[in-house]
């Protein structure tokens, strides 16, 4: 029995541990897997009104803005991470905007031209502790402190929780850096929200 292609990847796509929201350059919603909508339902921040993405905030919004018309550029096409505040004591929703290209042949339409991946860092369980160390080789202390830092945690704040010198921190993130291969904090966590 054949399975049809858009039916598995609707599948896997559906299984992401984070949101993924497929957008015309209009914000147009042409696709959101179960936990974007998730997340959209649980936050007032973002809303999905009359299948167009919106960002209450403006200024936010505006910027969102601005890096869809950057991504048309070819020097521009590269992934875009921002943060979206939220009223109650947590911390912001994480976005990561990237072009979306693809190569389906005639008979397959899709207007799509932006990927937006959506994590929210209340909920820690996106971070798969096996899956960094599989992936990366990193030691315990290494996730942890990733895990940390995808969950908005500063350096300063890890090393007065952990008890432990700020240099000791970060010689702890330029091994992982080096594993993960990655040269900033903001790459960091836009590579481990993306496995």
């Amino acid at each position: 029995m054949s399975v049809p292609i858009s039916l598995l990847l609707s599948a896997l796509l559906d299984n992401r541990r984070d949101g993924l929201v497929l957008l015309t350059d209009n914000l147009e919603i042409e696709y959101l897997n179960s936990y974007a909508k998730k997340v959209i339902d649980e936050n007032n921040e973002i809303s999905s009104q009359g299948d167009v993405f919106r960002i209450r905030d403006k200024a936010t919004q505006e910027k969102l803005l601005r890096i869809i018309a950057m991504s048309g550029s070819c020097e521009h096409r590269q992934n875009r991470y921002m943060v979206v505040a939220r009223q109650q004591n947590s911390p912001p929703l994480q976005l990561r905007v990237a072009p979306f290209i693809y190569g389906l042949d005639d008979s397959h339409h899709v207007n799509a031209s932006l990927m937006l991946l959506i994590s929210d860092p209340d909920n820690i369980n996106y971070v798969n502790e096996k899956r960094l160390t599989s992936l990366f080789s990193l030691a315990p202390a290494e996730v942890k402190l990733t895990k940390s830092l995808v969950s908005g945690t500063t350096l300063s704040e890890y090393s007065s929780v952990q008890g432990i010198s700020l240099n000791t921190v970060r010689w702890h993130l330029r091994n992982v850096f080096e594993k993960v291969e990655v040269s900033s904090q903001q790459e960091l966590i836009v590579k481990v929200l993306s496995i």
